[in-house]
């Protein structure tokens, strides 16, 4: 059967990368999102002013993105949901503009950020 210009399009489309929730920094000059150019998501961040696309994470972030992350106060850091037994329980990780990762809440059960203060003094899950 030949190629359609159809055929073309969607073979085209299933090769984009796949980009999810993003959400705007405090100060809107950025936005987190999650971003699949090889297979893994990623946590990328894009300057709104210039569209350059810095990766923050190598294999920190959950493979399903489809919880939201949310800015810290300052804009240093992205809070996001990981669960890393695979059993569906989220704890809340941070991870700052270096990459490094670090585990804020873990208790059993599912944790789902909803907020972060104005302050940065406390997380709403």
């Amino acid at each position: 059967m030949p190629s359609t210009g159809d055929d073309d399009a969607l073979e085209a489309l299933a090769t984009l990368p796949t980009t999810a929730p993003p959400t705007s920094s405090p100060d809107g000059n950025e936005v987190a999102l999650y971003y699949d150019v090889t297979g893994r998501n990623e946590l990328h961040v894009l300057d709104t002013e210039t569209g350059e696309l810095e990766q923050w994470s190598d294999g920190e972030v959950p493979r399903n993105a489809r919880w939201f992350v949310k800015w810290g106060a300052d804009g240093d850091r992205v809070f996001f949901p990981l669960d890393d037994d695979g059993d569906e329980q989220n704890d809340i990780y941070a991870i700052d503009r270096d990459g490094s990762v670090e585990p804020v809440v873990e208790m059993d059960g599912q944790c789902m950020l909803t907020s972060v203060a104005e302050d940065g003094s406390r997380l709403v899950f």
